[in-house]
């Protein structure tokens, strides 16, 4: 464990670096770095039969697209919540911020010819992008239709690597780890994922249902990780670690 803390300390801040512009960090909060998905990444990657620096590569452009992702949903709220006309600077840099994490993910990748991942990666892009326009016009009818699309939000960047590198098996694992994941972090975090969607919604209505419902996601992530910890020791160990300290924070 104490290996795994070091490996994701280094590339978090190799993550950092490759995203550091002193004009954008003087003005902007950089996104944070989301620890459960970076965990998720790194055990996914670990006793891949690829090189190093490879794994390393991939960690850090998934991450990069997860923060452009990120930064343009701060965009969004802003504009929701904005009372004057106009396009405030911090929203324009919010913007020029997300693109500029696309761009190194690209760059990233284009140099050292993963091309095919690259458009791995847009078709997930593309999907979460079509969920979040499904979120804000709420074409939706019932809260698991909702969560369903959260699902697809959090989940596609991963499942999507995981596709990549030959490992369909542990896809429905993923999408159910990153919803719990997501949905319980926190009473904040649930809020803001309201905010950061723009849904209008009866939050105290929303939570109730939330945990009626992760009960029976739970059973189905332990179903599945049973399933899979024979070939996927260290991920499913590590993930259902960090999942429980969240649960029981």
């Amino acid at each position: 464990m104490h290996n795994i803390m070091l490996d994701l300390e280094k590339i978090q801040t190799l993550i950092k670096e490759q995203a550091h512009y002193q004009y954008l960090d003087k003005h902007i909060q950089a996104p944070n770095i989301d620890q459960g998905k970076l965990l998720l990444l790194y055990t996914l990657l670990k006793n891949r039969d690829i090189p190093e620096q490879q794994k390393e590569n991939y960690v850090m452009t998934t991450m990069l697209v997860q923060m452009a992702l990120d930064t343009h949903d701060l965009v969004n709220n802003k504009e929701k919540n904005q009372d004057s006309e106009g396009v405030s600077l911090e929203q324009q840099l919010l913007v020029l911020a997300g693109d500029y994490y696309s761009s190194l993910y690209y760059l990233l990748l284009s140099n050292i010819d993963e091309y095919e991942l690259i458009q791995t990666l847009a078709i997930a892009i593309r999907k979460i992008n079509e969920a979040k326009i499904k979120v804000y016009y709420r074409e939706f009818d019932t809260f698991e239709e909702l969560l369903e699309l959260i699902k697809t939000i959090e989940a596609s960047l991963y499942t999507h690597l995981a596709l990549y590198i030959d490992e369909p098996a542990i896809v429905s694992y993923i999408e159910e780890w990153l919803l719990i994941y997501t949905l319980n972090n926190g009473h904040e975090h649930k809020k803001s994922i309201i905010n950061q969607l723009q849904l209008d919604l009866d939050y105290e209505l929303f939570l109730s249902f939330i945990e009626n419902d992760m009960e029976e996601h739970m059973m189905t992530l332990r179903k599945q990780a049973s399933q899979l910890r024979h070939h996927h020791d260290l991920f499913i160990n590590q993930s259902q670690s960090f999942l429980d300290q969240i649960i029981n924070s």
